[in-house]
Order: structure tokens, then C-alpha cells, then sequence
């Protein structure tokens, strides 16, 4: 919930993906670039009407999910955050032969969120750095429910980083 870059990372990797945002004008920025495999909302209230309220909309969709991710805003002062994170666990696709996982961004920044979220069984993983358009450092955690096995899109993983020293000692 909350679109972004990520949004425009994703529709390029997933057979199909929702996105529901808040911001007016960050939703005008995505429809003009949106993905033909992409279903984009615009939810500006959180008023708990799972029709209109941002945090509560995919519940309405009535699909689950093998990969949400969490990086909304404030709507009105108000953090959605920890609400968009008890839906994402009640759209999770825990039963996937796969597994499923969910992504909270900025999670440095939301510990209850990722202590919610691990109180739910999932398995946490922190990934701390740079983000791809600030100049500060922040935490993206991954929870993966517990019979996670995604399979990787080719046999050569993981993948040299950028200006990586290339070696195949195994």
C-alpha cells in the first residue's frame, strides 16, 4: 500500500500488481507512467469503510496476495502504517505453494509495525543501506511466512552488484 518507485520496479518483474495511493498528486505522476499490468487507486480518507479507506481497501478486492508491500504515508497527520500492516497480513497468501512475503519499508522507522508483524509468525529480514533517491541510510524489511521457497528466475543467483569482483569458486 502506498505507491512509489517501488510500484514501477515491480510492474516490471510481476505478472500483475495493485497499488493503492494516497497522495493526489504522486497518483496523477503514476497514472501517466501506470503499467498495463498494474490496477492503481486512488484512497485519500481513513474512515474504515473498506471501500473507501486506504488502509482497508484490498480488503474489499477480496484476492490474496503473495507479495504486499507496506510504504504508506500520513493521511491527514494520521500514520497509516500499522493499519495497512494488519490488512497486509489478512492478505497474505500464506497458503501459496510458494510462500508469500511481505515488504515494510522504512522499518527502522516503524518498529511496532515489524514487531506486529513478527508477532504474526513471519520471518523477518533487515536489509539497511541507501535508498535508491535519498542520501540517508534507512531499514526495508522482508517477512516471509514460514513455507517460504520462491524460486529464483535463473540458475545464476545471486547476481554480481555493481562493480562487483567477479569469482566462481564453487
Amino acid at each position: 500500500m502506498g505507491g512509489g518507485q517501488s510500484s514501477l520496479y515491480w510492474a516490471k518483474r510481476a505478472s500483475h500488481i495493485t497499488t493503492i495511493e494516497s497522495d493526489k498528486q504522486w497518483f496523477k505522476t503514476l497514472q501517466s507512467q501506470q503499467a498495463p499490468n498494474q490496477d492503481l487507486y486512488l484512497k485519500t480518507t481513513l474512515n474504515g469503510d473498506p471501500h473507501q479507506d486506504y488502509a482497508h481497501f484490498a480488503l474489499s478486492l477480496g484476492k490474496k496476495f503473495d507479495c504486499v508491500i507496506v510504504d504508506g504515508g500520513d493521511i491527514n497527520g494520521e500514520n497509516t502504517r500499522m493499519a495497512c500492516a494488519k490488512v497486509a497480513v489478512e492478505i497474505l497468501n500464506t497458503h501459496a505453494q510458494e510462500g508469500a512475503m511481505i515488504i515494510l519499508d522504512n522499518a527502522d522507522w516503524h518498529r511496532g509495525c515489524a514487531r506486529f508483524l513478527r508477532e504474526q509468525g513471519l520471518i523477518e529480514i533487515d536489509f539497511h543501506g541507501f535508498g535508491p533517491i535519498n542520501c540517508y541510510t534507512w531499514t526495508t524489511s522482508i517477512f516471509l511466512s514460514r513455507n517460504f521457497a520462491f524460486k529464483p528466475h535463473n540458475a545464476s543467483q545471486p547476481h554480481y552488484s555493481i562493480d562487483a569482483l567477479h569469482h566462481d569458486l564453487d
